[in-house]
């Protein structure tokens, strides 16, 4: 009698990545919260939107926006792309070696980087890739690669609906990432 493969829940520690985990009993699912999940540290930066650093830090902003792969946001804890890349490896690691099923429940850079490794994009497209908003992606590993699939929620219906993969590939091939 085949069963049912055993499922993990990987999640980062920041507030909204348990809160969202918490939908998951823990009695069925193996929960396990990574500080290596959590969001880019933003530094000085942390807790502004993208509009407030613009107007009350416009050279830093523009400095970021020339080499997302490189820049640092200033101050105690600031990291780079670089840097959650470093400190994703482990976790890389440990997905490659995993016989389970994942759900990673983390932020957007870190599903950039995520996303990239394991569909083999070059490392320069990171920062472009588009991650929208409550979303599923799922990864199936293959011989040569890895399939994907991608699922919007949808807050009328209450579930996620499959996103056209079609569609999503040809809008990274306008924004010039090759797939």
């Amino acid at each position: 009698v085949p069963q049912e493969p055993t499922f993990s829940v990987w999640t980062s520690m920041l507030k909204r990545g348990v809160q969202t985990a918490q939908y998951f009993n823990e009695n069925e699912f193996f929960i396990k919260e990574m500080k290596m999940l959590d969001e880019l540290g933003a530094g000085k930066m942390d807790g502004k939107t993208y509009q407030e650093i613009q107007q009350l830090f416009p050279d830093e902003f523009q400095a970021r926006i020339d080499n997302k792969m490189t820049y640092r946001y200033p101050g105690l804890g600031g990291e780079s792309y670089l840097d959650v890349i470093n400190r994703l490896k482990p976790v890389i690691t440990e997905i490659e070696r995993s016989e389970d099923h994942i759900m990673i429940v983390s932020h957007r850079v870190v599903c950039r980087i995520l996303l990239a490794y394991f569909m083999d994009l070059d490392k320069k497209e990171i920062g472009r890739l588009d991650i929208p908003l409550h979303s599923c992606y799922v990864l199936t590993p293959k011989p040569y690669g890895v399939d994907w699939e991608l699922y919007e929620y949808n807050e009328r219906t209450d579930w996620f609906d499959k996103v056209d993969k079609f569609k999503y590939t040809r809008l990274l091939k306008q924004i010039s990432i090759n797939y």
